[in-house]
């Protein structure tokens, strides 16, 4: 769980700088780095299958049937965490009306 703890006497410019580092470690703590997890999941599973594809073992079919659903599970993570980052930037900067915003609003519509 994330704990930090503001001082109402700093500039806010340092709390939201503090915030930031304390968050991002949390977050490296929590989750690690879900694309170098990704990757590695990606390359586990290619290497099972290719050694499934010679001798079908009942062991290697189970270890892939696992690394795939680790690998939903971490591509759930990354969309999570890219619409967060998306919705933080809107947030940000605003509706700003720039052509950015307008396909992304049109994305989001489709």
């Amino acid at each position: 769980m994330l704990a930090v703890t503001m001082k109402f006497g700093e500039p806010l410019m340092h709390n939201i700088v503090k915030f930031h580092v304390e968050a991002s470690r949390w977050n490296k703590e929590s989750f690690g780095h879900i694309g170098r997890r990704k990757h590695s999941l990606m390359a586990h599973i290619q290497c099972t299958e290719q050694v499934n594809g010679f001798s079908p073992i009942s062991q290697l079919k189970d270890s892939e049937e696992n690394l795939k659903q680790e690998l939903d599970d971490v591509l759930k993570q990354e969309e999570t965490m890219w619409y967060q980052r998306f919705r933080s930037q809107w947030i940000m900067d605003g509706d700003r009306n720039t052509k950015y915003y307008h396909r992304a609003t049109k994305a989001r519509h489709r």
